[in-house]
């Protein structure tokens, strides 16, 4: 048994590997500059080079990659947050206690149904609650947990506010409003360029139009 665990612990250290470095190499070729999220839409070029060398973001792929893994060896250092600005490993330490009540409940929930329903379902051999907690257990195996997850907490959370996460989800919706804001901002701008362009293009065509009539006339 010690062997088997000690085995499964091992295999813990590639895995963990695959995950960071595939998720760095998400983020690296990802779309979007994170410099410009942290500085805002109203920050210059020169502000956005000067934070692009000071986060190392001007290195190649494989030096950052490397300083990363080397952080995660050494010092337990998983980076700052884009967002906050804060220690990576802080900002997971803060939110841990929720996610913690959040499992120790989904499980507790988990338990109690689901050997009540499968108790009363052997009991109760193809009747017709088998047949329905039969059609609920394949119904929620086949939601996303992910999915089903946020729908809840926005249903109970969010919009009801009947919940004890109510308070964090609402400052998590805020935070989220924020970011949105920022990106219509961009939007706008695009938008109202755009705007301009097509009204310039539409008065160019009038005025062709013009033209046209006034040499069929003459």
């Amino acid at each position: 048994m010690s062997r088997y665990v000690l085995k499964r612990l091992l295999l813990m250290i590639p895995t963990m590997l695959f995950v960071v470095i595939l998720v760095f190499t998400i983020n690296y070729f990802s779309e979007g500059d994170p410099v410009s999220d942290i500085l805002g839409p109203e920050a210059t070029q020169a502000q956005i080079d000067a934070k692009r060398e000071e986060l190392g973001l001007n290195d190649p792929y494989h030096e950052q990659l490397f300083r990363y893994i080397k952080g995660i060896v050494t010092e337990f250092d998983f980076g700052m947050s884009y967002k906050t600005g804060k220690n990576v490993i802080d900002e997971v330490l803060d939110r841990f206690p929720t996610t913690l009540l959040l499992t120790l409940c989904s499980m507790g929930i988990a338990v109690v149904v689901g050997i009540t329903l499968g108790v009363i379902s052997a009991v109760k051999q193809y009747s017709v609650f088998d047949y329905i907690a039969t059609f609920l257990s394949l119904v929620g195996v086949s939601i996303p947990s992910f999915w089903l997850g946020l729908m809840l907490m926005l249903g109970f959370a969010v919009n009801l506010g009947i919940t004890e996460i109510a308070e964090a989800a609402q400052a998590g919706l805020t935070e989220f409003r924020i970011s949105q804001f920022r990106n219509i901002t961009k939007l706008e701008g695009l938008l109202q360029e755009i705007e301009a362009s097509g009204e310039k293009f539409a008065s160019a065509l009038v005025e062709i139009k013009e033209i046209e009539n006034a040499n069929n006339d003459a």
